[in-house]
């Protein structure tokens, strides 16, 4: 993250990986870890030791919020409340969106990405301060690395490495013995 007129003072760094699977996936970004698979959504913080358990169909309304929701974007783009506008040079293309009433909330996305695989290279986002008399711009800037398989023979999207249920008893594995539990089981 930086400022958009002094994008070599970096104000923040934080790592972050994501394997997809199907309708699973696990995610880190700094502290935070998040899995999803069939049956539950896990949420780790680290930080501040907090561990959200619960099951994946109590997600939908989460899922359904514009953000996440294609159909919604679309419809934004129809009605222009938001526009876009596509880019290329050579084989890489940038969608850019922009967002003047920040209904998505930022006000303008540049997503980067390979046009042969659909792999993104990068996501700017930027978000304006109304509240600051010279208008800073901050940018939020993700970039990826190239998809690799993982070499793993243990199931990375398995809830046993966050809990288990045996005997319609819910059991916290040892390395989260002592975090706050929000059982929404």
């Amino acid at each position: 993250m930086y400022k958009s007129n002094s994008p070599s003072t970096i104000i923040e760094r934080t790592a972050a990986s994501y394997l997809l699977k199907a309708g699973s996936f696990r995610c880190s970004i700094g502290p935070v870890d998040m899995l999803m698979n069939e049956r539950y959504y896990v949420s780790v913080d680290r930080s501040v030791k907090i561990i959200i358990v619960g099951n994946k169909k109590d997600l939908e309304a989460t899922i359904r919020s514009p953000v996440l929701n294609i159909d919604q974007i679309d419809k934004w783009l129809r009605q222009k409340s938001i526009s876009a506008t596509v880019s290329r040079q050579n084989n890489v293309e940038t969608l850019d969106l922009k967002d003047p009433k920040r209904i998505t909330g930022y006000d303008h996305y540049s997503i980067v990405y390979d046009s042969r695989t659909g792999f993104m290279q990068k996501v700017l986002l930027e978000l304006s301060d109304d509240n600051d008399p010279l208008r800073k711009t901050m940018i939020l800037e993700i970039e990826y690395t190239r998809p690799s398989a993982e070499k793993t023979a243990r199931d990375p999207f398995s809830e046993k490495q966050f809990f288990t249920i045996r005997e319609n008893k819910f059991e916290i594995s040892d390395r989260y013995k002592s975090y706050q539990l929000i059982n929404q089981l």
